[in-house]
């Protein structure tokens, strides 16, 4: 048996989730893998046990991953099977938080890599500059042509972006300004992803997250998602889209007290750390990983709406699976 844990705030408003009868319900999206990593797609919701807060839940509906393509129909037939749902992916060069002897490397090692994508479709690139400026390079909107074909030849305009942004770290952008910058990059990106069918994901190129304590809370003796200044608000705003970010640490080192942070920002947002793996192989990973989640739905009841965070439990009863 396997667990993944998942930290919520259950507000009294309903902000992340709104559902009819019998109330607000909590989504869950677990992925499930055996014992060498290949997704499990054929697991029932009895397969699946919640607790919330050590208290088990009733799951109260539940679906299946997507994954079967919609079936070759011949002139004037049609069909009303669902196809797979596409995955979208926003690659987003976070400089702000790159240190800066990793960015030169890491910027040479993306423009090498990004040509090696199978396929450039629905997936789209942004740079975070120093001034805290989300630069596109391959936009997200209405599509066009080159939507395939836009990482073949992206070399050219990402060093344009990197040129131009050749310079130090703005002296006046301080901990918290750059802390800030970064969250409201992720819920820019993010509100623009929630036009788009499925599953979405920031895959955050970066190798360090600056974080600051709230002020309001003069001593906390909870985790990271407690203390930290902004972190609860990012959290409702990412979860309202259904977008996860996955932290990549591509060139460089972090030191222990930065995995934490990264690791805990993809547990905040149902996404998955990923360190030194080749750009190909994660852009793959992310896309299988949100073609084989489930989804999961539960009433946490009127009484838990209690604006606290609540520690979530999902575990597979199946021997063998394990649950991210």
């Amino acid at each position: 048996m396997s667990r993944v844990v998942i930290t919520l705030a259950l507000a009294a408003s309903g902000l992340l989730a709104q559902a009819p009868t019998p109330g607000p319900l909590i989504r869950l999206y677990p992925v499930a893998v055996d014992a060498s990593g290949q997704p499990v797609t054929d697991l029932t919701a009895d397969d699946f046990k919640i607790t919330d807060q050590n208290k088990p839940e009733t799951i109260f509906a539940f679906r299946k991953p997507n994954t079967a393509a919609a079936p070759k129909l011949d002139v004037l037939e049609f069909s009303n099977r669902a196809s797979k749902t596409p995955h979208t992916t926003v690659i987003l060069f976070d400089m702000i938080n790159l240190q800066d002897s990793d960015r030169q490397e890491s910027w040479k090692a993306l423009d090498k890599a990004l040509p090696q994508l199978e396929s450039g479709e629905h997936v789209f690139f942004y740079v975070l500059n120093l001034e805290g400026a989300l630069v596109p390079v391959h936009q997200m909107g209405v599509p066009s042509p080159d939507d395939k074909t836009w990482h073949q030849n992206v070399a050219t305009a990402f060093d344009k972006v990197m040129k131009a942004s050749s310079h130090a770290r703005p002296v006046q952008v301080g901990a918290e300004e750059q802390q800030k910058k970064t969250f409201k990059a992720f819920e820019d990106l993010a509100n623009t992803l929630s036009v788009f069918p499925g599953r979405r994901d920031i895959l955050w190129i970066a190798n360090g997250l600056t974080t600051v304590s709230d002020p309001k809370l003069t001593s906390c003796n909870g985790d990271w998602v407690e203390c930290a200044l902004y972190v609860p608000h990012l959290a409702v705003t990412l979860a309202n889209g259904s977008v996860a970010v996955d932290p990549y640490v591509l060139i460089g080192s972090v030191d222990a007290n930065v995995n934490y942070n990264m690791d805990q920002m993809a547990l905040l947002t149902g996404g998955h750390y990923y360190s030194r793996q080749d750009v190909k192989t994660v852009v793959n990973q992310v896309a299988q990983d949100a073609a084989s989640s489930y989804t999961l739905l539960y009433d946490p009841g009127s009484d838990n709406w209690n604006s606290k965070w609540h520690r979530l439990h999902v575990t597979c009863e199946r021997k063998g699976v394990k649950v991210q």
